[in-house]
């Protein structure tokens, strides 16, 4: 499964990193590699406007 609520000009890597660089303490591991970020919408929205500025 990939990261989903990623801005669409963005690979789910890409989005994966911005998330770790602004909210590595929100996330949560699972097992083998897998995990949640656990954001709530208003941080998810933000980060995104964020990183569509950017570009």
């Amino acid at each position: 499964m990939q990261i989903s609520e990623r801005p669409a000009k963005l690979t789910p890597n890409q989005w994966f990193d911005v998330l770790n660089a602004r909210a590595s303490s929100s996330y949560r591991p699972i097992a083998r590699g897998r995990g949640v970020f656990r954001l709530t919408r208003t941080a998810i929205e933000t980060f995104k406007q964020e990183t569509t500025r950017r570009e």
